[in-house]
């Protein structure tokens, strides 16, 4: 029977308990959202204001204009489908042509799952693109210390009307 010393026995163990609590706390919990956002840019059920232009041409579209948005999140592309949250932040038109904006924009969730939690985005969208992807910078409440992307997609759009639905795939991962 080999000897061994106790302090030796304690200080491998509490190392062996340090590294398995490290490794548990570093898993990753990574999550797939799906979801609309529902933007009406005139009218009386504006989610979308232009507040600051520049130059002569005064719309939202025009590059310099700066915008706030408050517009429904729901779970299918149906207006009046289960409202999960709200789409909350602003954007900057930073390139005329093709248009760009710029913005930061929070996921603001009221029902279901994630209720009272948030994700924070930043990034471009570049309209005429098929997709976009914006960063997830950070969360709270479930999405505390969150990372990921979101890639959204025109599900409808009609200049005409100033109607225009973006279906969002978000892939976050948040610490435990």
């Amino acid at each position: 029977m080999g000897s061994y010393s106790m302090p030796s026995y304690a200080s491998s163990l509490l190392l062996l308990l340090t590294i398995l609590t490290t490794a548990i706390c570093d898993q990753d919990n990574t999550t797939h959202l799906k979801f609309f956002l529902h933007n009406q840019l005139s009218g009386p059920n504006a989610t979308r204001a232009l507040v600051a232009t520049a130059g002569p041409n005064k719309t939202a579209s025009s590059f310099g204009s700066i915008t706030v948005a408050d517009a429904p999140l729901t779970v299918t592309v149906d207006a009046n489908s289960t409202e999960i949250g709200r789409n909350q932040g602003t954007g900057a038109q930073v390139q005329e042509s093709p248009p760009v904006t710029s913005v930061v924009q929070n996921f603001v969730f009221t029902g279901g799952d994630y209720n009272g939690s948030t994700l924070a985005l930043i990034g471009q969208v570049t309209p005429l693109l098929p997709t976009w992807e914006l960063a997830v910078v950070g969360g709270s409440g479930q999405f505390r210390k969150a990372q990921g992307y979101a890639i959204g997609q025109f599900a409808f759009l009609n200049i005409t009307a100033g109607t225009t639905i973006v279906q969002y795939d978000v892939y976050v991962t948040a610490k435990n």
